[in-house]
């Protein structure tokens, strides 16, 4: 009785932080910039590009799915590709509509226990190594847009940033080998997937800047942006990143001065839409699923 009123007491918690965050990132963004000029932003946008950057987004999902059955592979686990993508759709609806409580990755660790009798354990290393990997080659995208940025002009920032470009592979493969003590060749396999996953990411975000009827549009700066809320979106301090899309966009426009905040917090806020759209098609998915069950 008491060991369920503390998870009760947790988990309502930890919703509760979560949507006090959504609301202090929204307040501290709206203190910042001119609603108008955003909702006219939006309003002029042109929707063929925005069908194409959600093409994008679902193919990027598709071979994520595909990545996780690299990794389910690695221990022991045939399941079929369509099984895995349809997974990973259901879990990313999860990650989007539930602040808390059975999240997408506590669902795929259930429905893997529960299709195939495998281990939770092993389930939640396949995410962890999903995860890291995933983490792994959006660092080194980011870091390598930030020297065709205005972000290399800020002082010692080249300096940084080629240290850390040097180093993140060796400290990835020390973690993988001594840590997560992963399967080198399914790390090779599964970062194949990941770089695709991620440029398909990318062609999204340039597709949701092309929508933007605009004269000069810094490509460059905004793929930094967008990579680098892409990668603090990994934190569980939100709702599916909402907000922390658009404080990175936010205030690292602010960091440059040259970019417009009303402009870098609208191709933000139009990444999570088109992220909650591709999301929605697990919705469907999940109802098929448990129809046929």
């Amino acid at each position: 009785m008491i060991a369920h009123f503390i998870q009760k007491f947790k988990t309502t918690a930890i919703i509760a932080l979560k949507i006090s965050f959504v609301f202090l990132a929204f307040y501290l963004v709206f203190q910042e910039i001119d609603i108008e000029d955003i909702i006219s932003q939006l309003e002029g946008v042109s929707i063929s590009w925005l069908v194409l950057a959600f093409v994008f987004s679902n193919i990027s999902l598709i071979f994520s799915g595909l990545r996780s059955q690299v990794y389910f592979e690695q221990f022991g686990l045939k399941i079929s590709k369509s099984f895995s993508v349809m997974l990973y759709y259901i879990g990313t609806f999860f990650n989007v509509v539930l602040p808390g409580g059975i999240t997408g990755d506590g669902y795929k660790v259930f429905a893997i226990a529960k299709h195939y009798n495998f281990s939770k354990i092993k389930a939640l290393r396949v995410i962890l190594y999903e995860r890291v990997n995933g983490f792994y080659v959006l660092g080194i995208l980011c870091l390598i847009c930030v020297y065709f940025s205005d972000f290399a002009n800020i002082q010692h920032v080249n300096i940084i940033n080629t240290i850390l470009l040097v180093a993140i592979t060796p400290c990835y493969a020390f973690g993988i080998k001594y840590v997560l003590r992963d399967r080198f060749d399914a790390v090779v396999k599964a970062t194949t997937y990941s770089f695709v996953v991620q440029i398909l990411q990318v062609l999204m975000a340039l597709s949701i800047m092309k929508a933007f009827d605009v004269d000069f549009m810094p490509y460059m700066d905004l793929l930094v942006l967008f990579i680098a809320g892409s990668i603090l979106c990994v934190l569980p301090i939100s709702i599916g990143g909402i907000g922390m899309r658009e404080l990175t966009f936010l205030y690292g426009a602010e960091l440059l001065g040259s970019l417009s905040p009303e402009l870098s917090v609208s191709i933000g806020f139009l990444s999570f839409i088109i992220y909650a759209a591709t999301a929605l098609i697990g919705m469907p998915i999940m109802l098929l699923k448990l129809n046929k069950s």
